[in-house]
């Protein structure tokens, strides 16, 4: 048994061979090369007994230039961290390509297995071919890392997906080699992370799966008994893992729909450091990581307004209808739409170097703990009641005594401190309990979504003050929708302001 240390990327380039081989003569770098074809089965039984374990069970052919060998491997239930892969492995060498769970350790086995009638049910589920090419690297701190390019298919039933990817695995040595290799990797090939292995696209496909895309943030799963920095780890972990799931959320289906959760998760990370930041100690390595969050956070901040215009443009909309009464107005939308960056500009932030190395620098953050967080002897449940209530304070809406197009505005102003309350939520809210924390939630997503529907409006308003001549309907309209959403805001915000917060339960 080995515990197998990787992480992985999904490649978004071509001759990648010979980019790699490239890099390593430049570099200088002691290593040596192989190339092999290896064709793999994966089984379970057909009721998915091996998965409900979280257990793979494999076969592979390994074909060279003069040999042919086979083996069967068990991956038992493991972690999976913002691209890093750390699984209990098991292999036996065999002589077909048929398993026999007999000649795996008894004691891998749960105490209410039985291999025997396993191994009487089980089926072919799936199939991965591909051609590998290996560098084995010997760095200069000792470390040994294996470098490793697969490309080929995945296939099941007579429906296949690409197989483009690179993994890096730690033989033995520092883990921080690991990361020097896979910083060194993102400026010479266009990767991203990858979280799901060929096996998980491997059983989507068996089950005739849909992508997973994320539909919203998460609610950080914390357990109020930790300490702060485990808590600060777990959530920076889970948050990551959100964000390079609504990347390849994108990648699968290019549109504002899954672009909406990455700018989201992104923001999440930073409001995590936000949080935290008094009990940070090394805040220069934090602050630099806030920086690139920010970056990336201000380079697609136009998502929001082009989620707006769609449901401005949308032929089925609310607005629609009314807004037909001017050929004008729908072609300066039109021409305002198309400003936005298209899917390749954005694949290509999404790929870049600069991104890639910001989700090593947070996996790095993440796996060798290596901000130190200050210790506290107050409850951990008494510290998210006074963040909660401070994000309260700045939630409650300040807009009495001005006319509605006064509050309208005011109410646009504060719409990010009403998210980043939220998003306080998000990262804290799961000590306390559930049902009581998403009634009250969900009162103040009502006046979120009250807020977004006036955004919208507003920038309907600027294309409505450029138009030449005057449209006095459309105008009139206007006011009134503004003046009926500010009274809807209002009644909104006083329901949510009457709810007892679940912290004080």
């Amino acid at each position: 048994m080995a515990d197998e240390i990787e992480l992985k990327f999904l490649v978004e380039d071509t001759d990648v061979v010979s980019k790699i081989e490239t890099y390593l003569k430049a570099e200088n770098l002691s290593y040596t090369h192989n190339q092999k074809t290896l064709i793999n089965s994966y089984f379970d039984t057909p009721d998915m007994a091996f998965r409900k374990l979280d257990f793979g069970l494999r076969t592979r052919t390994y074909k060279t230039a003069t040999e042919t060998s086979s083996e069967q491997t068990i991956k038992t239930s493991g972690q999976v961290v913002g691209g890093l892969h750390k699984r209990p492995e098991y292999n036996v060498n065999i002589n077909s390509n048929q398993p026999e769970l007999s000649l795996f350790p008894d004691d891998i086995w749960p105490s209410h297995t039985n291999p025997n009638h396993l191994q009487e049910t089980l089926i072919c589920l799936f199939s991965t071919d591909f051609e590998r090419h290996t560098w084995v690297l010997t760095l200069d701190n000792g470390s040994e890392v294996e470098l490793v390019y697969d490309y080929g298919e995945v296939k099941s039933g007579g429906r296949a997906t690409h197989i483009n990817e690179v993994e890096i695995e730690l033989s033995h040595g520092s883990t921080d080699a690991l990361f020097d290799l896979a910083n060194q990797l993102v400026e010479i090939v266009s990767v991203r992370p990858g979280i799901e292995s060929k096996a998980a696209r491997g059983y989507a496909l068996y089950n005739k799966a849909m992508p997973d895309h994320p539909t919203g943030l998460p609610m950080i799963q914390l357990n109020r008994h930790d300490g702060l920095s485990s808590i600060f780890y777990q959530g920076m972990s889970q948050a990551l893992t959100h964000l390079q799931k609504a990347v390849a959320g994108y990648i699968a289906q290019p549109d504002l729909e899954t672009l909406g959760p990455f700018v989201d998760s992104l923001i999440l990370i930073r409001h995590g450091f936000w949080l935290f930041e008094d009990v940070i100690e090394d805040e220069a390595q934090s602050e630099e990581l806030r920086k690139d969050l920010s970056h990336f956070i201000k380079l697609f901040s136009w998502v929001d307004n082009a989620q707006f215009f769609t449901v401005l443009m949308n032929k089925s909309g609310a607005y629609r209808k009314k807004l037909d009464y001017s050929e004008q107005l729908v072609e300066k939308l039109k021409i305002e739409n198309r400003r936005f960056p298209d899917e390749e500009q954005v694949k290509q932030l999404i790929v870049s170097e600069r991104f890639n190395k910001l989700q090593l620098n947070l996996l790095h953050m993440i796996v060798t703990q290596s901000i130190a967080i200050k210790s506290s002897q107050v409850d951990n449940r008494i510290l998210a009641s006074e963040k909660l209530e401070e994000s309260l304070h700045q939630a409650q809406l300040q807009a009495d005594g001005q006319s509605y197009m006064d509050v309208a505005k005011t109410l646009l102003g504060q719409r990010k401190l009403l998210i980043r309350s939220l998003l306080t939520g998000n990262w804290l809210g799961s000590q306390f309990d559930e049902t009581i924390r998403k009634n009250y939630r969900n009162a103040w997503l009502d006046v979120l979504e009250g807020m977004n529907e006036l955004q919208t409006l507003w920038l309907l308003d600027v294309q409505l003050d450029s138009l030449t001549p005057r449209n006095e309907k459309l105008c009139a309209w206007f006011d009134m929708k503004i003046e009926h959403l500010v009274e809807i805001i209002s009644q909104s915000h006083q329901h949510a302001l009457s709810i007892i917060p679940y912290w004080r339960e």
